[in-house]
């Protein structure tokens, strides 16, 4: 038989509370202003890159606005920025006298994942950028890579590392008693690699601050 529940029971409240106070979704927005394009062609390079980032047109009103869904990258190692969760992505075109504007917004499908993958699209969006003649100046590159985004990745990172540590001097010291020969085949197939993917992180979001002008 199910739980029964009434009025006052402190589950239902439970469930009212997560239901209210947590987010159902996230999502990262950013605008650009592109000079000397119409709105058709800005459409079709966005069109275009939205598809070399893997990502698949659901709804199309060329040229107004497209619909995409990104369904995640995760493979088992890589290095550098990604996205491991999956997104919905709409894009809307407009124009501004000779100029194109583009407003595009990310939404985060798992809402307990936060803003995840978020600084991902920050770096496809500045290759997008780079190739419509946006001028990249630090407040544009600010908003494509929040710092307080950036810190809160790196101590992620940080975090996830020290338990990584902690775990791997745990099994080498159980190792020690065994067979120091499995503990020197541990270190360097686990805990030389973790180590040197945890610094590639770091350094790389490290890299997305000094683009800032932030350290």
């Amino acid at each position: 038989m199910g739980r029964k529940t009434h009025p006052g029971d402190p589950f239902i409240f439970w469930i009212i509370y997560m239901k209210h106070m947590l987010p159902r979704e996230t999502t990262y927005q950013q605008r650009a202003v592109v000079r000397e394009i119409t709105p058709e062609e800005l459409y079709e390079t966005v069109k275009h890159w939205l598809h070399l980032s893997s990502c698949t047109i659901l709804e199309s009103t060329p040229p107004e606005s497209i619909k995409a869904r990104f369904p995640a990258n995760n493979p088992m190692v890589q290095l550098g920025l990604r996205d491991g969760n999956p997104k919905n992505i709409e894009v809307s075109v407009g124009s501004f006298g000779n100029s194109a504007t583009m407003n595009i917004t990310f939404t985060q499908e798992i809402p307990r994942m936060g803003e995840a993958g978020f600084l991902y699209w920050g770096e496809r969006l500045e290759q997008l950028y780079r190739e419509l003649g946006v001028p990249l100046d630090p407040y544009t590159l600010t908003q494509l890579y929040p710092p307080e985004r950036v810190h809160r990745a790196i101590s992620r990172t940080l975090r996830l590392y020290a338990f990584f540590l902690l775990i791997s001097l745990a099994a080498i010291y159980m190792g020690l008693k065994l067979n120091s020969d499995m503990v020197a085949t541990y270190f360097f197939v686990v805990v030389l690699p973790g180590t040197f993917m945890a610094g590639m992180d770091i350094n790389d979001h490290r890299d997305l601050l000094k683009k800032t002008g932030n350290k």
